[in-house]
């Protein structure tokens, strides 16, 4: 509160040593600014660096985008600022966003941009943090989340107010804040097809991002009832072939719901085999049978010691009375006929080792 005093002979103006500097602890001073993110700026008796130095030292590992507070902190006043801007320096992204000239933005870089023009608090999330995890294939659109009692601005993307947005579903991928996968994935449930879901699900527990019992933990964290989303991701899990089992490719789930709706079956998953010495482990196998099932993507035999490896694996199991069947995606897209064909040979084999035994 301020206090009024008599009106008085104006007071003489001070100099640079007539005024008095509060002593600063310089370890508590940088620790407060580290824990902002800021850039320390210069003191009074340095002088500010060029613009364009600051811009090539701040920029490449911002994706290419200095904002507003970024030049605030390296000691560049809003008047250099404006100055770099009419000399067409910096071209503006957003509000108080900016970009080099002459530099082309890539999708972080929107996204960095986009985050810097909603608030310190914004974070990738949805389908762009799908992208940004190499779940998806890059969206249409930008996607970012706030906690529900900041304020945010928009600008040609969408901004999600979420009540449940804590530090522990957040973290850093290429620079960026961004949602972990489980969140970004109970999140974007919201918003995906259910086939979308699905890929995106199985990609995430292929990479080793996600367990099946983490999504689930994380459905119960954050999927209220009456949340968007959670509902799909929580019955897609519930009828999931693999239970709870890691994927090593997109087709293996494929085949185990292949193998569980029509009836094929019992079919083992990922179970180790042990043949002359060496242990192997078919996609799928009914064992008494001795029928192995593998199911290759494109990939599958990419280099060659993948591919000597593969039919070495092959020939053991033939060599060891194991008949071995070999599926790809265009294979299971006639998913009747696979399971016809799997039934007939599991039978056929099963009278054959009869009569031999």
């Amino acid at each position: 509160m301020f206090t009024r005093h008599p009106a008085g002979p104006p007071a003489p103006r001070s100099t640079r040593s007539d005024r008095t500097v509060e002593a600063v602890d310089p370890a508590r001073a940088g620790n407060a600014s580290a824990a902002r993110g800021d850039r320390p700026g210069p003191s009074d008796d340095t002088p500010a660096p060029p613009v364009e130095q600051v811009i090539e030292e701040l920029a490449p590992s911002r994706h290419g985008i200095v904002s507003i507070g970024q030049f605030r902190g390296a000691g560049v006043g809003d008047g250099r600022r404006d100055h770099a801007l009419h000399r067409g320096t910096i071209v503006p992204v957003h509000r108080g966003v900016y970009r080099p000239t002459g530099v082309r933005l890539g999708p972080e870089a929107e996204l960095r941009a986009a985050c810097d023009a909603t608030g310190p608090h914004a974070v990738v999330s949805h389908r762009s943090a799908l992208w940004l995890w190499d779940l998806i294939e890059e969206p249409n659109l930008i996607e970012l989340s706030v906690p529900l009692t900041r304020r945010s601005s928009r600008g040609g993307f969408v901004v999600h107010r979420s009540t449940d947005l804590v530090d522990d579903h957040c973290c850093v991928r290429r620079g960026l804040p961004v949602t972990k996968p489980a969140r970004s994935l109970v999140d974007a449930a919201a918003v995906l097809s259910k086939s979308d879901l699905k890929e995106a699900v199985e990609q995430a527990l292929i990479d080793r991002l996600v367990t099946v019992a983490g999504l689930r933990h994380m459905l119960d964290d954050v999927g209220r009832p009456g949340r968007r989303g959670a509902g799909a991701l929580r019955r897609y899990l519930d009828a999931r072939a693999l239970a709870d089992a890691r994927p090593e490719s997109q087709l293996e789930p494929l085949m185990a719901r292949l193998c569980r709706d029509h009836g094929v079956g019992p079919v083992h998953f990922q179970r180790s085999v042990c043949l002359g010495g060496r242990t192997y482990r078919p996609d799928f196998q009914i064992p008494d049978a001795l029928v192995a099932i593998e199911v290759d993507g494109f990939a599958a035999h990419g280099t060659r010691d993948a591919l000597t490896y593969d039919l070495r694996r092959q020939n053991d199991f033939i060599r060891h009375g194991w008949l071995v069947l070999r599926y790809t995606r265009s294979d299971l897209r006639r998913p009747a006929q696979v399971a016809r064909e799997i039934i007939e040979v599991a039978t056929r084999r099963r009278e054959e080792l009869r009569r031999t035994s």
